[in-house]
């Protein structure tokens, strides 16, 4: 999640502090809007942060958006919307 903290605060200028507080307030607000199993795969893509990155021996650039963009795309395909 440090990595979205950076851009939210590379985006706004807003502190730190302020951009941390910023996603845990976004993130809340979609888990609550989300399934269960939703919730906890969004908890597993932003909770394991850069250090999940490097122990999972992701390739340099791997890092929150490309799993945020596999998530969307395994969303995708559970919502019937595959590309053939």
């Amino acid at each position: 999640m440090n990595e979205l903290v950076q851009v939210v605060q590379q985006k706004t200028g807003l502190s730190p502090e302020m951009a941390q507080k910023v996603v845990d307030t976004v993130v809340g607000y979609i888990k609550g809007k989300l399934p269960g199993p939703m919730a906890a795969g969004l908890d597993s893509l932003l909770g394991g942060g850069e250090g999940a990155a490097a122990a999972g021996g992701e390739a340099e650039g791997g890092g929150l958006m490309d799993k945020a963009k596999s998530m969307m795309g395994g969303l995708d395909g559970m919502m019937g919307n595959k590309e053939e």
